[in-house]
Order: structure tokens, then sequence, then C-alpha cells
């Protein structure tokens, strides 16, 4: 399970001296949740459970883009305390849920989730179709899957491979209930195109390259997810790379939450792949291979895929800005020919990945040298070749 923020963030909240014992508790119970959604998932998958995961009853060869979202068959609000907020329960209920609305169906009008939701995931498939040519997250236009509103307070969003669908939470904010704020803002995982892009790029990811999720082939997976997440926005917004932020989830945390003590108060944005280690990211990240916060372990966060992630991140950001214009027109592209190249594999290096961009960089402008010159040097600069 690819979640959008690593379990590390919140263990950070509870190792903080300085944070208050609500907001330590909050991360406890955001790590439990994570938990929790493996083991939901995990019952949703046994043979004979009344719930069950699509992933074999997934539709694929659309022409045009086709999507189902899901919700929660019930929300359990008695498990909540309106005075002081407290989750006094669990709702880790079986996936998918309800079915809510289909792209064929008409607007649905009880909940505006459900067509933010969709808009974001027909962006996505646009980008995909239009600007690198592929249909949907197999090649074959697969019908793409989510379920929002997923338990009570989940602060997260998640790619669940199994099932090969999405899953938003709803914030884990409280403020609905007559307490602070929280972390991450009520509607803000599903309200966030760069967080629907990066989830739908694990799918493509799987159904490509199939990075393994530990060590160096984590971060390359996450790292692919963050990036195309960053141009998927670009994209929409037809910002430049020079116009473009290179933040990861710009918008979706409370600024000056109680929730966050010290330097995590500062931050703006979940990761930024133009200052990978600024204080402003709640979730702070190497931008070399000898930087102090690269982790070199094995153990902690599936062997530092959310973090060591920055090391690839921040190479794109250098060849993106150095050949200018729009991220997806010439950076994009040679990334995208390297994730769908068969000398990937499930155990891919940063080094062996970054040796095959150098080689699309050649193929694809056969009459621009300079392209692949970029691209090495990037690579150099982060410690990598």
């Amino acid at each position: 399970m690819c979640s959008f923020v690593p379990r590390t963030v919140f263990q950070s909240i509870i190792d903080d001296e300085t944070a208050s014992e609500e907001a330590k508790r909050d991360a406890q119970n955001q790590i439990d949740a994570i938990t929790q959604t493996l083991t939901s998932i995990s019952s949703s998958a046994k043979a004979g459970s009344k719930a069950w995961t699509r992933y074999d009853t997934i539709p694929t060869g659309f022409e045009e883009f086709s999507c189902k979202i899901w919700g929660m068959a019930t929300r359990n609000y008695s498990e909540i305390s309106y005075e002081t907020g407290e989750v006094l329960g669990s709702s880790y209920q079986p996936l998918p849920g309800i079915l809510y609305s289909a792209s064929q169906d008409p607007p649905y009008e009880q909940d505006p989730d459900v067509n933010i939701c969709m808009g974001h995931l027909r962006t996505t498939y646009d980008f995909y179709k239009t600007v690198m040519g592929r249909n949907s997250i197999d090649g074959k236009g697969k019908q793409l899957e989510a379920s929002i509103h997923y338990s009570i307070r989940y602060g997260n969003a998640i790619w669940e491979k199994n099932s090969q669908q999405m899953v938003f939470g709803d914030g884990d904010g409280s403020s609905r209930f007559g307490r602070r704020a929280g972390v991450f803002k009520p509607g803000s995982m599903v309200g966030s195109l760069d967080v629907t892009a990066h989830e739908v790029t694990h799918g493509v990811t799987q159904n490509t390259a199939g990075f393994e999720y530990i060590g160096q082939s984590g971060a390359l997976n996450e790292s692919m997810s963050d990036l195309f997440g960053s141009m998927v926005l670009q994209w929409k917004q037809v910002q430049t790379v020079e116009e473009a932020s290179w933040l990861i989830g710009a918008g979706i945390l409370y600024e000056g939450s109680e929730s966050l003590k010290g330097k995590k108060a500062q931050a703006t944005s979940l990761r930024s792949m133009k200052d990978p280690a600024s204080p402003s990211n709640l979730d702070p990240q190497p931008d070399h291979k000898n930087h102090a916060l690269y982790y070199k372990g094995t153990t902690w966060d599936h062997g530092g895929v959310h973090r060591n992630s920055g090391v690839p991140n921040h190479a794109f950001y250098k060849v993106a800005m150095r050949l200018g214009g729009y991220s997806w027109d010439r950076a994009g592209k040679i990334w995208y020919a390297t994730l769908t190249d068969k000398r990937m594999h499930p155990q891919t290096t940063f080094v062996e990945f970054a040796k095959v961009t150098v080689d699309q960089a050649g193929r694809l402008h056969p009459d621009d040298p300079s392209v692949a010159d970029v691209v090495a040097t990037a690579w150099k600069e982060v410690g990598v070749l």
C-alpha cells in the first residue's frame, strides 16, 4: 500500500518533545489508521467476504475515460465525541464501500467531493492520454476506481495495489467537532489534483516498471508519483517550469496548527522538488545522496522510500529547469520513456534508472546532444552518477 503521507511524518510528531499530548495522540491515531487500513483491505480480499475488491472485474478496453467513485456505506459518527473531537472507535470498513457514481452518469448532486474526485481523475487520465500517449494506468483503458470519505479523520490518500484503486480520507482536522484544526484540512486529499495524480501514477508504475516498494526502487516508485503529480498540476494550470511552485501537497496543511510545533509549524507543503530539505516541508528530504537526511538503512519507511525520493525528484527538477518551457514537453517524456523502458525491473537502482534517462534523452533528441548532457549533469549533481 502506497500512502501519500508516510507514517514517519506522524512518528516525528510523537517524537517531538514540544508537541502536546493531544497532538501526539492524534499522530498515533494516524499511524494506527494506516495499519487498520491494511487489515481492512486484507479482509476485503478474502474469499467469501461480503466486501469485494474489483481487481478481476475492472473493465479494460475503453476508448475514452471511465471511472467509478465509491464511498463508505455508513458514516458512524457515534464513534466520535462531539465535545472533544476524540475518535472513540474505528471506522475502517472493507473497501470499496457503496457506489456513488460512474463517469457515464450525470453529475452527482448529493456530494460535491464525488465530482471533484472524478474531475481530477479525468484530468490525470487526459494528461497521460494526450501528453504521454497512454490509455489509463494499464495502457489499455482500465477503468479508474476510487473510494472517498474513508474512515473518520483519516489524513491520507493511498494506492492499494491488489484491488488497483485509490482511497482518500477526509483529513484529520477536528474543527467540525469544535476542536483544534489538526494537520490536514478536511477534504484536502480528494480536493488536491497533485494528490490524485500521485496515486494514479502508482498505478502506472505498477503496470510498467513495477518498482518494488523498498530501498532505492521504492524511492523511485514514490518519485515517479511526485514528479508526475507535479506535472499534471502544471499541465492543468498551463505553467512553465519557472512559474511552477514544484511543491507536493501545497494547500493540504493547516498552517500554524496546534498539532505542529518547532520547525514543523513552518510547513506549508508536504514536500518540495525544488528545495527538498527546506523547513517549509512537513517531510524534508535530501537533495543529494551525501546529504545528512539520506537514509542508508533498510527498515525505516521501507528503506527510506519517501525520504530518499527527494534525490531523483531534485534531479528531475534540475533537468526540467535547464531544458525550460513546460516540464512535460521534454523532461517528462524522457522520464516516461524510462519508466516504460524494458530495462526497468522491480529492483531498479538510482544508477540504473539514471543511465536509462540519459540514453532515452539521446534517443528522443538525436539532433541535440545537449539534452542528454543536461540529464547526465543533473544526476551527477545529486550524487547518483
